[in-house]
Order: structure tokens, then sequence, then C-alpha cells
């Protein structure tokens, strides 16, 4: 999945096998006892080449959709599709789904919108849990970073049951869902994050944006044939 670039010309066109299929009958025909197997293999070539092409079609059509909307629910997230896709795996891993960061995402980018508008009270959660809004450069962490951040520092706290309440905070109603993630601790994190790259479950940026402009030019022409 690591090269965007996947050119596919399929058409389905088996005008020239039929036609050289067709021709060989014809010169095999007053041989009575083999035309008819003759006829029947030819419509069997044209058949099958329609069908390698319908599937190569699909495959490919498939693969697009699949890194279109990859494309689409990682910047709702306002995560990279890379960090979109890892903590998808991780979160099966864990019996969640990826849908359990949504509220969390959406409270943290409410609140670093707030704390760059001078808001102080919009760090105090935060700063309870020994996270700073502001990166070693000292501009405001962008969302992924912070739900890194926010991460990191459950999985580091003894109290579970205040662990538990500051989860509840940030990720809302989904926080339970989270729960078997962060006791799984730092390391397990680490090594399902890094199993979904090795193991080629990660579609590259590159490979993304091709899916996502392939779904968009293909949107463009079914809209222009329904017009036109």
């Amino acid at each position: 999945m690591e090269d965007a670039r996947v050119l596919v010309h399929i058409d389905g066109d088996t005008k020239g096998i039929d036609k050289a299929a067709g021709e060989a009958s014809n010169k095999l025909s007053k041989f009575k006892g083999i035309a008819k197997g003759v006829a029947g293999a030819t419509a069997a070539v044209g058949t099958a080449a329609a069908a390698t092409a319908k599937a190569f079609w699909n495959g490919a059509n498939a693969t697009a959709q699949y890194g279109d909307n990859i494309d689409k629910a990682s910047q709702k997230l306002k995560l990279s599709s890379n960090t979109y896709q890892e903590m998808d795996y991780i979160l099966q891993r864990n019996g969640a789904s990826i849908d359990s960061l949504t509220i969390g995402m959406k409270n943290i980018t409410k609140d670093l919108a707030n704390f760059s508008n001078g808001s102080k009270d919009a760090a105090k959660k935060y700063e309870a849990l020994g996270i700073s809004m502001k990166g070693v450069n000292g501009e405001t962490k962008n969302e992924e970073q912070m739900m890194y951040s926010v991460i990191s520092s459950l999985m580091e706290m003894e109290d579970v049951t205040q662990r538990n309440a500051a989860a509840q905070e940030i990720f809302g109603r989904n926080a339970a869902e989270l729960l078997p993630m962060l006791n799984a601790g730092s390391e397990e994190f680490d090594k399902l994050q890094w199993e979904a790259r090795d193991y080629g479950m990660v579609m590259s940026e590159d490979a993304v944006k091709a899916s996502a402009a392939f779904e968009d030019s293909l949107l463009k022409l079914q809209e222009m044939v329904k017009y036109n």
C-alpha cells in the first residue's frame, strides 16, 4: 500500500479476443465434431476476460473508497491519516473503535481554541494531569499532540479512580470504551502501534490523498453523466 501511484486501465473490451476466436472457429467449422466445442470456448474466453476486468476494477475502486474514508474521517478528528489508522487498530485490539475518540477530540479542539484566545481555565484539567498545552518550542500543541499527551498521562496514573474521572472529563461518555486500552499500558500501546506499521496496515499519506482524489474524480464524472 506504500505506493499511491496505482494506474489501472481496464475497459473490459473483448472485441479483439472475440474476433480472433471467431476466425479460428470459422476455419475449424468444417470439422463438425469440434465446432460446437470451439464456439463454447470462444464464449468462455470472452466471459472470463470481462469478469477479470470487472474484478480488477472492483478491487481498485474498493481500495480507493477505503483510502477516501480514511482521508475524510481523519480530518474530522483532527488527526493525520497515519495516526488515525494506528489508533483505529489499537482501539480495535482493545475492544473499542476509533469513534470512541470523537467526544475527546472535540473537547481537546475546543480547549486548544480557548487557550489560544487567552483562557486560563482551558488548561487547568490538563495541568492536573501534568500536561502543558505548549510544546517544547513554546507554541500551542495541535490536537494530535494533545491526544497523545493525554493518553500517555492517563496510562501513567496509579490511582485508577482518579484516572477514570480524568478520562471522563476529557472523553465524556466514551471514556469507558477507552479503559481497556488505558489498563493495557504504554508498553502495549507502543507494541500495537508498531504492529500496525510493520504489518502493512497503515496506508501511506500519499496513497490516502490519491484515493481521495480518485473518488472525487469519480463523483464529478457521475455528476457530469447525470446532467448531460
